[in-house]
């Protein structure tokens, strides 16, 4: 999303991108996370993308309590971040999707602090099910859970130090 993100440009981003990669120029292998073209208010490279649908697929998951109390932290940090989702949970997009009734809900969750009841509707009413059909479009060479992070990495781990060979 574009909720308390950075930046807030297109030519921003593609610095930032820009000089990421490039740090990551002699690496083999990196992990990135599969993004639509669009992030928030900027866009992927088309190169990027493509790099990304095209290469290996890792596929990381986490039970429903673990997404919620990451998306938590992440998006309720502020009074402005809470606000700037009363104004998101307006777009057409999702009003479309989960109905005026359904907005309205989460609409009474925001303004009454069920952060944990909004994030965990929206996940299953509307993010699960928009990208369910992406991942069933991909085999996966590495399927590992992320409710335990210390375990998550160090699968990851050995897995990238079996497609580098050390």
């Amino acid at each position: 999303g574009s909720v308390d993100t950075t930046p807030k440009s297109q030519k921003m981003f593609s610095i930032l991108l820009y000089h990421k990669l490039q740090s990551l120029e002699n690496s083999p292998y990196i992990f990135v996370e599969a993004e639509s073209n669009k992030i928030g208010n900027v866009h992927l490279p088309l190169f990027v993308n493509e790099k990304i649908k095209e290469d290996m697929k890792v596929l990381v998951t986490a039970s429903l309590p673990t997404r919620v109390a990451a998306i938590r932290k992440e998006y309720f940090a502020t009074v402005d971040s809470v606000r700037q989702l009363h104004e998101a949970s307006d777009s057409v997009t999702l009003l479309r999707i989960i109905g005026k009734q359904n907005v309205q809900m989460l609409h009474t969750m925001l303004d009454e602090g069920e952060y944990d009841a909004f994030t965990e509707f929206l996940l299953v009413n509307y993010y699960d099910l928009r990208y369910k059909h992406t991942k069933a479009d991909y085999s996966y060479a590495l399927e590992v859970s992320s409710d335990d992070l210390g375990d998550c990495c160090a699968n990851l781990s050995e897995f990238h130090k079996s497609l580098v060979g050390t």
